[in-house]
């Protein structure tokens, strides 16, 4: 573990919030301009929501590349490179002229950006245990935060310009903070070798996912994201399309479920310090369980109003925000040396995962809520059993 003075901790704190805004931004910022590119494109709004999936997908191969590179060429040098192809991908969104384009395009956005992995590496490279938690939990305000602002600032956006708007603005943030990178960040992985070994690699992948505790932990923050992100996918087709919002509202309503993360990462930054980690897992997956059951009940009962709609998110965000940080910290803990890889691991499981569910309530939209519902309600049964067994893996 690296020991870092106060200047090289901000620029590592920095670098952090920064990756956490590129890869909140490129999903969030992008919702409110579906329903514009599917008319101009002549398709319907499910079909966009393909590219999210896509998105998701390539994102998450990536990791099996970011992750075993960073830990033998280095956080930062890798981080550089997925922005390029970052940068690459994004103008290639901006200027497609069909579907097409916009989905090969958004599937090379995904893979540059799964440089977004290395949040946990550079974490466990620095900071351990309860301090570990800390500092996921202040990442994820950040980016609870953008979760709230980029839909409405996409609304804003699309006012005054058109979807193609949106991904020059990307463009542009993306170019700066490659700027800050290349000349201010940090590198934080002290165990660097220069031999880049395939078959070495997919031994330590290998043993990784053979690691029971990884694969416990890992699994509920695979299935949190994936009721996340596959509300968000649908997000615009269900409160534009189908329930008539107005533009304006639904950008209000993905405001409100950012303010939701934010309020479940203010809670866990208060629980992490009063109570254990098994009740902090507890009390998420309760949430979670219970944001799950509302879901299922509403769409049996055919009562989906915004308000039910509104009440199961707010247990499902809540619970997701609160036991996601003490989780990812858990399956991190046993690969001090092998972090990168630990990382990687964890971000295919969590994002090829939450695209395949996500392009299923896509393509099966009649029964989305449904199947969001029943993975809430697995995750947070699957986090309450997991709980006891936190005590002895930091007891290690």
């Amino acid at each position: 573990m690296r020991s870092l003075n106060q200047k090289e901790t901000s620029a590592v704190l920095i670098m952090l919030y920064f990756i956490a805004f590129i890869g909140v931004f490129a999903v969030d910022f992008y919702l409110p301009a579906i329903p514009g590119i599917a008319k101009e494109f002549k398709v319907d709004a499910s079909t966009i929501d393909l590219t999210m999936s896509i998105y998701t997908f390539t994102f998450a191969l990536g990791h099996l590349i970011v992750g075993s590179a960073s830990d033998y060429f280095g956080r930062k040098i890798t981080f550089e490179i997925g922005l390029i192809i970052s940068i690459i991908g994004t103008f290639f969104c901006m200027m497609s002229n069909n579907f097409l384009e916009l989905f090969v395009s958004r599937g090379i956005q995904g893979f540059g950006l799964s440089c977004f992995v290395l949040t946990n590496a550079i974490i466990r490279d620095v900071f351990c245990n309860e301090l570990a938690v800390k500092i996921r939990i202040s990442r994820n305000l950040v980016a609870y935060f953008l979760i709230a602002v980029a839909p409405s600032i996409g609304v804003i956006v699309l006012k005054f310009s058109n979807w193609r708007m949106i991904f020059a603005l990307f463009l542009f943030f993306s170019i700066l903070i490659f700027i800050y990178v290349r000349f201010f960040g940090i590198e934080t992985n002290n165990n660097l070798s220069r031999s880049f070994n395939i078959i070495n690699t997919l031994k330590q992948y290998t043993k990784i996912v053979s690691n029971g505790a990884f694969m416990r932990y890992a699994s509920i923050t695979t299935l949190g994201y994936s009721v996340h992100f596959c509300f968000v996918t649908i997000s615009s087709a269900l409160l534009v399309n189908q329930m008539k919002l107005h533009p304006s509202v639904y950008g209000a309503c993905m405001f409100a479920y950012g303010v939701f993360f934010l309020t479940g990462a203010v809670i866990a930054m208060v629980m992490v310090k009063r109570v254990s980690m098994q009740r902090l897992l507890s009390f998420g997956g309760i949430l979670i369980a219970a944001g799950g059951f509302i879901l299922i009940i509403a769409n049996l009962t055919g009562v989906i109003s915004l308000l039910y709609l509104s009440i199961a998110v707010l247990f499902c965000v809540l619970g997701i925000s609160i036991l996601t940080p003490g989780a990812i910290t858990l399956a991190m803990t046993p690969f001090e040396t092998q972090a990168g890889s630990a990382s990687a691991c964890l971000g295919v499981m969590q994002f090829a995962i939450a695209a395949i569910f996500s392009a299923i309530v896509s393509l099966e939209f009649e029964y989305n809520l449904i199947i969001i519902g029943s993975l809430a309600m697995i995750t947070g049964l699957s986090a309450s059993c997991f709980a006891k067994p936190a005590l002895e893996l930091l007891a290690v």
